[in-house]
């Protein structure tokens, strides 16, 4: 049986943002973090997101968790 998932909270961004911060991104992690929460507000199964960008529930999870929090800002990844 499967855990409960974290739902992304999509008044935060809207699709058309979501495809324009995929456009202008350089860095691959930052695509594949937009990319994976981009195809869950076409209403695509959580786990088929995870598993098609071969990635853990856990990982997606988090990634939906610091979208929630910080939108589309959540995903991209800070320098050090």
């Amino acid at each position: 049986m499967l855990k409960k998932h974290e739902t992304p909270n999509f008044e935060n961004c809207t699709r058309e943002e979501l495809l324009v911060a995929l456009k202008v991104t350089t860095r691959k992690q930052d695509y594949k973090r937009l990319f994976a929460i981009q195809q869950l507000s076409f209403k695509l199964p959580f786990e088929a997101v995870a598993e098609s960008n071969l990635m853990t529930y856990k990982t997606l999870n988090n990634w939906i968790k610091r979208f929630n929090k910080q939108g589309i800002d959540g995903l991209i990844e800070k320098s050090r």
